[in-house]
């Protein structure tokens, strides 16, 4: 599934499997809880993609076909996430010497689309949204009081969250 392996590859590789790599990885890589779970579904999403296409050696042709298949697959995001996770994950087996080099450098991923994600609501919309908030309970006013601080102030969901 690597490119070329080195005799280091060559040797640890009858040991090794897929998870006892990862599992090294992610000792070397340091990253949190949710990132080694993110980071570990794209690693898989790579994996699954070259046994479909019966990927032996990963090229950087072969990564840029796997970027453009994320690309119709996923959002932009989540490929890119995904995209980020396998170049993270080969760079690391060239650098430990897994694979003569590393077939990532400058793939770039996906271009974001600046702006907002989400189209404002009209005043109309927020108006209707307000006067449907059962205000004779307590839950009712508080929840209207947070809808209008999120529609007035522009304020996310975390945000009021976290008040």
């Amino acid at each position: 599934m690597m490119q070329e392996m080195t005799a280091k590859a060559k040797t640890e590789m009858q040991t090794f499997n897929y998870s006892d790599l990862v599992e090294k990885w992610i000792g070397y890589a340091q990253v949190s809880a949710s990132s080694v779970k993110s980071y570990t579904k794209g690693i898989r999403r790579l994996m699954e993609y070259c046994r479909a296409k019966e990927i032996k050696a990963i090229s950087r042709d072969s990564l840029i076909s796997y970027r453009e298949y994320l690309r119709e697959k996923y959002a932009v995001a989540t490929a890119n996430l995904y995209l980020t996770a396998a170049k993270l994950f080969l760079s690391f087996l060239a650098v430990e010497g897994y694979l003569q080099s590393n077939p990532a450098d400058r793939v770039k991923g996906l271009k974001v689309v600046a702006g907002h994600k989400k189209e404002a609501l009209s005043a109309e919309m927020v108006q209707s949204v307000l006067n449907s908030f059962d205000t004779a309970t307590v839950k009712g006013k508080r929840d209207k009081a947070m809808f209008a601080l999120m529609a007035t102030a522009g304020l996310r969901t975390i945000e009021i969250s976290r008040a």
